[in-house]
């Protein structure tokens, strides 16, 4: 299967790029800095890589290989950073229960960053067991390549189910309250996910959501492998405090919900930008799009919501996914029936 080209810099994958950023009067700069090297890494760039590696495609057929103890029955994805494989046990090659195995690439194992960042998502994810987050099943190496086996969720990532499933205003609240229990269970364990997009939150046949990709997280006893001067996210959807070279903490995730909320209910990112480093003048700078003004019909407490969650300062946003959850709750309960601001009629089921 050929991977997924995708034409918007905002749907790529995440990038890491040296950015110095020490006082504002220099930020205009680096931003265009920034952009260039973006630029130049696209165009060098020998093939797209797909963001949503974990969400189920069809077939291709079965390839007759072993990766440890697990047996390959398609390729779901491939990207410059790993190939994502449909596996089942190698002891039940029947079984009807199938899994995904996230294979690091060939390219990239010899590069130790590389390898950090694989080893440090194992780490984050082990013995994590959560409702809506992406489980890990067991983590090994194959042929001096690692590579990790989770479940296989078989849906859409939150990009695609927007666009093809076109929820009503109670299943976009539905999914938004998932995201925030996730982000939730996510900061208990002092996981910062640093990279909450569409494309890394993933949605079953039955609306469970589920957040993916723990590649860019970082864990309170793990900071160390994250190196000072690096941008390290998708700048749509990162906070004022990470882009000028701080460290982020949940906080940060809350900002990136904000922005992901923002375009959840509204269809539109919350300023008006379509560079890389006009988005970050955006975020560090603008005010954001009021989402009353996108959908006039939307519910005061939903704009507000999104709203406090894009404040500039982290001390002004919520300071936890609970509360988030919390002031969420009460609109959804409000909104039953209530016709959705963009045209849908109201329901739970998305």
């Amino acid at each position: 299967m050929q991977p997924v080209e995708t034409t918007d810099w905002i749907e790529r994958p995440t990038l890491e790029v040296t950015v110095r950023a020490d006082w504002r009067t220099k930020l205009r700069i680096a931003s265009k800095r920034l952009e260039a090297a973006l630029r130049r890494l696209f165009s060098r760039a020998a093939k797209p890589v797909t963001p949503h590696l974990y969400v189920a495609r069809p077939s291709e057929g079965p390839a007759a290989q072993l990766i440890g103890t697990w047996r390959v029955l398609d390729v779901l994805a491939s990207g410059t950073s790993a190939t994502v494989y449909r596996v089942v046990p190698a002891w039940a090659p029947n079984s009807t229960e199938h899994f995904a195995l996230k294979l690091h690439s060939d390219r990239l194992a010899s590069e130790q960053d590389a390898r950090s960042r694989f080893r440090r998502e194992i780490r984050i994810l082990k013995g994590f067991k959560h409702r809506n987050v992406v489980g890990m099943i067991e983590a090994g190496e194959h042929q001096g390549r690692l590579f990790i086996v989770m479940e296989l969720v078989e849906g859409r990532n939150l990009r695609q189910a927007l666009e093809r499933q076109k929820p009503q205003l109670t299943g976009k609240l539905d999914w938004s309250i998932q995201i925030t229990r996730a982000l939730s269970a996510v900061h208990r364990r002092g996981i910062v996910h640093r990279d909450l997009k569409p494309e890394n939150i993933l949605t079953t046949r039955v609306g469970v959501i589920k957040l993916a990709d723990f590649g860019l997280a970082v864990q309170d006893k793990l900071q160390q492998v994250t190196r000072t001067g690096l941008l390290v996210g998708t700048p749509a959807y990162m906070a004022p405090e990470t882009l000028l070279g701080g460290e982020p903490d949940k906080r940060s995730d809350l900002y990136s919900l904000g922005v992901l909320l923002h375009e959840i209910f509204t269809g539109r990112m919350p300023f008006e930008a379509s560079t890389v480093s006009q988005f970050i003048d955006a975020h560090l700078f603008a005010r954001p799009i009021s989402p009353q003004r996108v959908c006039p019909g939307m519910p005061k407490g939903l704009s507000d919501v999104i709203l406090k969650l894009l404040e500039k300062s982290p001390e002004d946003r919520y300071q936890t996914a609970d509360e988030v959850r919390e002031a969420l709750e009460p609109v959804l309960a409000a909104v039953v029936g209530v016709p959705d601001p963009r045209g849908h009629r109201t329901g739970i089921v998305a």
